[in-house]
Formats: C-alpha cells, structure tokens, sequence
C-alpha cells in the first residue's frame, strides 16, 4: 500500500477488509483497453451516481478521481506508456493519435469494481481499478506528495485522485488501486 507503514497502513487494511466484507451493493465492469470504452464506462459511472442522491461537489470530485484511475490504468498499465515517453508525445500534441494506435495491439483489459458500503453510520463508495499491467513502484508517490508539480506528468493524476478521495490505496505490485469516498447527500 503506497500509503505509509505500521499502524496507519494496518488500520487502513482494516478498515478496507471491513468495507468490503457486507456492501449494499456491487457493480463490476469489465472493458477492454480502449480510449472508447475507458470514456464509455466514465459516464456510465456518472449517470449511476445521480441516482444516489449525491450532492454535485461530491459526483464531481468522484467522477475526477474515477477518471484519473482509470486512464492511468488505460495508458501505463494496459498499454505500458512510460512517463517519459507520455511526456514527449504530450508535448508533440501527438498522444491521444499515439494512445489510438498503441490499443489496437492490446488486448488487456481493465476491472472496475464500485460498491456502496456502510461503517459507522457513513454510507461510502468504494471503487477498485485493476489492470493486467505488471504495476509501478507505488514508492515514487510519495515523492510526488512534496514535490507535485501539476504542470508535470509524473504521478500527479494519482495525486490529484488522492486530494478529490477520503482514501487511495495500491496492492503491493502497484496495478490495482482502491478509492473511497463517504457519500454526501443533496
């Protein structure tokens, strides 16, 4: 878990344990690497949460927390964009042609998983983003904590995701990362 160490990242797993045992409910999408789908399954998404009765500050920051996981996902997990590379061709204004050509030779795929879980009265959306990549060093996080530079592309998406969410957590080998976030209503 890229969140820290000793007792905060044991009651964290804790915490997500208890979250997952009993949800109200689960939703699973399953889509293939494709720039299509990742948008696709983003709005669908959306359109669920109205019927959450969420407030709009809350949908808008799940929403962009959602679309960040997801894209990371999409372009270093499933088709193995290097940061640096991402940069160059951001830089070019060539990426989104790059990111079109590279997913037609894939044929990975991405798990979502949104469920709604209670504790201690707080009702809390839990979503779980899990691509077929071989993962990060979640270690390089941290740094992105005190030196993000949102100009920059190294690891801020996650960071911005990490200040829109009550919680991010990463597995071990860094290719699946869980967000929670307690539901405000209207």
């Amino acid at each position: 878990m890229s969140r820290g160490r000793g007792q905060g990242q044991r009651s964290r797993q804790s915490l997500l344990r208890r979250l997952g045992r009993n949800p109200r409910w689960t939703k699973v999408f399953t889509i293939t690497a494709r720039l299509k789908e990742v948008s696709s399954v983003a709005g669908e998404l959306e359109d669920f949460l109205d019927t959450l009765k969420a407030d709009t500050q809350f949908k808008e920051m799940f929403i962009n927390a959602l679309n960040e996981i997801v894209m990371n996902a999409y372009e270093h997990g499933s088709l193995k964009v290097e940061l640096e590379h991402k940069g160059r061709l951001v830089q070019d204004d060539t990426y989104q042609d790059y990111l079109l050509k590279a997913e037609k030779d894939s044929s990975r795929k991405i798990n979502i998983t949104l469920s709604l879980n209670e504790i201690s009265g707080n009702e809390y959306l839990m979503l779980t983003v899990a691509d077929e990549g071989e993962g990060f060093d979640t270690s390089i996080l941290s740094k992105c904590r005190t030196e993000c530079d949102f100009l920059s592309l190294n690891g801020c998406g996650v960071q911005m995701a990490r200040c829109l969410t009550d919680e991010l957590f990463y597995n071990r080998a860094g290719n699946e990362v869980t967000i929670l976030k307690r539901i405000v209503r209207r």
